[in-house]
């Protein structure tokens, strides 16, 4: 009987570890092979690791792949960095930021390699930086004629909803809205970058090496992936999910809790009544998610409230099914703008987060959520039709 129940144990093993393979994973079990005796540039991060861990630089100097170049996007090559990001050097290769004074490659910066291989993971959200990123490589690449492989990966916030406005001409060409894409676009990187190349006409050289066993209706934890964060205040899978549908609420004068230990769960600032806030939104009808008052001092000097007893409510994701990041995002502000209406103010770039113009003064003017939320889903079901042409899974 042992014997047998370690045999199904070690099958339930085998099962439950089944991972999907990223573009990285299945470009790497050929041994690289396309770009043996070609001089390579690299778009990487900290993110750009196969499903055992391994970073691609160390997986292709392995293979004696010739590097010549790494670029790296916002918080650099080890994903911790805040703020203007410096060049530097890595295992004896040029390391140039695409987070400092330049953020686009410069045409003799990739001229003499003969491709470029991109590979971040991304967020799943319009104004998350490495959207633009990937379009600055891709402009550049055209310029100076030279191809991009994209190898692709999960998105977070998973690969069915979209929702979110669509912003207008004027709230794009951004580096956190580069494109008119909904708030929460529901696409791989790999099938954004085919939006970016074709229906936004950049035009480079350039394909798309796809993942196995990736399914749109997948979650994170349905990968089989390690989560490794995308930036310092992604810290789980969930909050990429809370970011792509909300994040543009930061915008408003209150903490989304960066520099606490749950980054877009928790919402509070020095005026807010944690009790009154959360029954508030407790009788809003919100679902999926539970409320909690609570009180926090934001520890990160590079974000709001820094250093100041904070307090206001924490979501806990229930049912990701039910939960809506977008309309909970709605109802929050609403709600603070009622309780607080002297002392919630907004910053220059709210319009360009949220994707619209005139939300504030609707908010203002005593607008419900649920009648905001709508005119979201009328904006990002126009888009809807254009991202079937694109969708590679």
């Amino acid at each position: 009987m042992r014997v047998f129940l370690s045999i199904i144990f070690l099958f339930a093993s085998f099962f439950l570890s089944a991972q999907v393979k990223t573009g990285l994973d299945v470009l790497s079990s050929g041994g690289f092979k396309e770009l043996s005796g070609k001089k390579v540039a690299l778009v990487v991060n900290h993110t750009s690791v196969d499903s055992s861990g391994k970073h691609i630089i160390d997986l292709m100097l392995d293979k004696k792949i010739n590097i010549i170049r790494i670029f790296t996007p916002e918080h650099g090559l080890s994903g911790t960095l805040e703020g203007s990001v410096t060049d530097s050097l890595y295992k004896g290769i040029a390391v140039v930021s695409l987070y400092g004074s330049n953020r686009k490659p410069k045409p003799e910066q990739i001229i003499d390699a003969d491709i470029i291989i991109f590979d971040i993971q991304d967020a799943g959200a319009r104004y998350y930086t490495y959207l633009a990123t990937l379009a600055y490589v891709l402009e550049s690449a055209k310029t100076a004629q030279r191809p991009v492989i994209v190898l692709d990966r999960p998105n977070p916030a998973g690969g069915e909803i979209v929702s979110g406005f669509v912003p207008p001409a004027e709230l794009t060409g951004k580096f956190t809205s580069i494109f008119p894409i909904p708030t929460r676009h529901g696409m791989t990187i790999g099938e954004i970058a085919n939006l970016f190349n074709d229906h936004f006409g950049i035009k480079a050289d350039f394909k798309v090496v796809k993942m196995e066993g990736w399914k749109r209706s997948m979650v994170w934890k349905d990968t089989g992936l390690k989560w490794i964060l995308p930036s310092p205040n992604l810290k789980t899978p969930e909050s990429a999910i809370i970011y792509s549908g909300a994040g543009w609420i930061e915008t408003a004068d209150i903490s989304v809790g960066r520099g606490t230990v749950s980054p877009f769960f928790i919402y509070g600032a020095p005026f807010i009544d944690g009790e009154k806030l959360k029954k508030a939104l407790s009788d809003s009808g919100i679902k999926g998610v539970s409320i909690e008052p609570l009180s926090f001092t934001p520890d990160d000097k590079n974000h709001k409230y820094y250093g100041k007893l904070c307090n206001g409510i924490k979501f806990s994701i229930n049912d990701l099914k039910e939960f809506s990041p977008e309309l909970s995002g709605l109802y929050l502000l609403t709600i603070l703008q009622k309780l607080y209406p002297d002392q919630l103010k907004f910053s220059g770039d709210f319009d360009l987060s949220i994707g619209a113009r005139g939300i504030i003064e609707k908010v203002r003017s005593g607008s419900d959520a649920p009648d905001i939320y709508k005119e979201m889903e009328t904006s990002s079901n126009k888009f809807k039709d254009i991202r079937k042409k694109f969708l590679l899974y």
